[in-house]
């Protein structure tokens, strides 16, 4: 299979999503993926397999210093790469940091997953079951609330699946 993981965060400065994304590359290659990574390099990429796709800028964010290139010589640099590449599966490290993983969101044709790690004070889990996931959205079946019985009125009303107000579309 050919896999895709696009990262926002400079390759080459050292962080815990490049050593994620990284070791996840290793590890889909050993069980004999084909496995390009994606990601912004300031300088020479650290391994094989990895596409550069131009330098970060730093962004002071969440008490840290996010190397993202959020810039449009990046953008077009990933629209190249996903089309040349075709990927059969696209992984997007942080999809919603601008950059190649936001950019990925918007121009992959190949079936497309994204992580989010999250260190904040309240759970979001919620709004990305809501939005996040469209082509489930159309599934009759969509989730199961009986699974999480430990959610909030809130949180079973954000999670309510689109179709609970459709039956039409599932006979």
């Amino acid at each position: 299979m050919r896999i895709g993981l696009v990262a926002p965060y400079s390759l080459t400065i050292p962080g815990g999503v490049q050593g994620q994304v990284m070791g996840l590359a290793r590890a889909l290659r050993t069980q004999g993926h084909e496995v390009r990574v994606l990601a912004p390099c300031d300088g020479a990429p650290p391994d094989v397999g990895v596409t550069p796709l131009g330098n970060s800028v730093p962004l002071a964010t969440n008490g840290s210093v996010a190397p993202i290139a959020p810039d449009l010589p990046c953008a077009l640099r990933t629209i190249r790469a996903l089309r040349d590449e075709a990927f059969d599966v696209v992984h997007l490290h942080e999809p919603l940091v601008p950059g190649p993983t936001l950019t990925a969101i918007l121009f992959t044709e190949a079936l497309t997953h994204g992580t989010l790690p999250w260190h904040g004070r309240d759970e979001r889990r919620t709004l990305f079951f809501k939005y996040g996931p469209h082509p489930m959205s159309w599934s009759a079946p969509y989730y199961d609330q009986a699974l999480w019985p430990d959610l909030t009125d809130r949180q079973r009303e954000i999670l309510e699946p689109p179709n609970a107000r459709y039956p039409s579309r599932f006979k």
